[in-house]
């Protein structure tokens, strides 16, 4: 007869392993779709800084969502065997959710340079 790994319950929410893996995406999502129709309106008003408050919001978004995939992962560590992560959905969850948030929040920050440096309205339609 051969035993069998108890399988231990975490407290790590969904909700929280949901929030890591899709706030950071989401958050890219709204920084893109935001930005582009608002240069005219913003170019007409002379009010720039618009892009810098949308790309500053997005990017503590996508920090909020690797913070909480990070706190989720780390409990998920600290309760597996020996110190190893559980393995599992929820280990899958975690992992990815830090490393898509860390990934989106890049993109967010690339994509707020050239506003940091060249002004949207000298292109504008």
């Amino acid at each position: 007869m051969t035993e069998h790994a108890q399988v231990r319950r975490t407290d790590v929410s969904e909700r929280a392993l949901w929030f890591g893996v899709l706030a950071g995406p989401l958050a890219w999502l709204l920084h893109l779709g935001l930005s582009y129709p608002l240069v005219p309106l913003s170019c007409a008003t002379e009010w720039g800084a618009v892009f810098h408050l949308i790309s500053l919001v997005t990017a503590l978004a996508a920090v909020a969502a690797a913070t909480v995939a990070w706190q989720s992962w780390q409990q998920l560590r600290a309760e597996g065997p020996e110190g190893t992560v559980q393995y599992g959905r929820q280990g899958f969850m975690a992992l990815a959710g830090l490393l898509k948030s860390i990934l989106f929040l890049a993109v967010i920050l690339a994509q707020w340079l050239p506003v940091l440096f060249i002004s949207p309205c000298n292109y504008a339609p």
